[in-house]
Formats: C-alpha cells, structure tokens, sequence
C-alpha cells in the first residue's frame, strides 16, 4: 500500500473512493499502451470536449515504425455523428496536438457504431 492510499485510508476511516486510487490501478495498463494512446484514452473528455466526447470513443493509435508522431486515431463514432466527426477532423486533430505540445495525430481513421 502507498503512503497516499494509506493516508487516504486514515482520513476517510478505511473507504476510499475509486477516484482516488484510479491512476494507480491504471498505470500499468497504460503503460503497456504507450503514453500517447493511454493519455487519450484516459483524457479524452479534457483533450475534445464534452460535446466530441459524448459522440466518440477513441480505441487505439497506430504510428509509423519507430516514431511516436504522426499516428493514426482510430475512433469509434455513434449513428449519425460520422459525417459531422469527420468535418471536425482537422479540429480534433489541433486539440490532441495542443494536449500533447506535439503533432501526436496527423490523421483519424472513424469507425461508425450503432449507439446504445
């Protein structure tokens, strides 16, 4: 146990919440993704908004052979918001690169799926 979810576990009597101890129950699973997809993943609501995020899932980024910019977003789209998602491409792109400070994404790969 860390000396944060022991001093956790002091002040709340012995429950803490999933909040709190999140980042370090998926630190390891990020990890293995990679800092860029695991940011996404994990900021992705911080990263597009509210609005973007309600319509998409991002699920995975590919980059070229040893490089870690310039990678491929594939992102899963609800109904009908496709064609709007892909109009803001350009703009989704600019903010992943202003989350990053780097042109991590140059391009998104939409995957439509029904909602529900």
């Amino acid at each position: 146990m860390t000396k944060r979810e022991e001093w956790l576990k002091k002040k709340f009597h012995g429950s803490v919440s999933l909040a709190n101890i999140l980042g370090e129950v998926t630190k390891p699973i990020f990890k293995d993704m990679g800092f860029v997809q695991g940011n996404i993943m994990a900021n992705w609501h911080d990263i597009v908004g509210g609005e973007i995020a309600e319509q998409t899932l991002p699920r995975d980024v590919k980059f070229s052979r040893d490089k870690k910019t310039d990678g491929t977003l594939h992102l899963e789209v609800y109904d009908a918001s496709s064609l709007r998602i892909q109009h803001m491409e350009p703009i989704i792109i600019e903010k992943i690169a202003v989350y990053f400070g780097y042109k991590a994404i140059s391009k998104i790969k939409i995957f439509q799926k029904p909602a529900g």
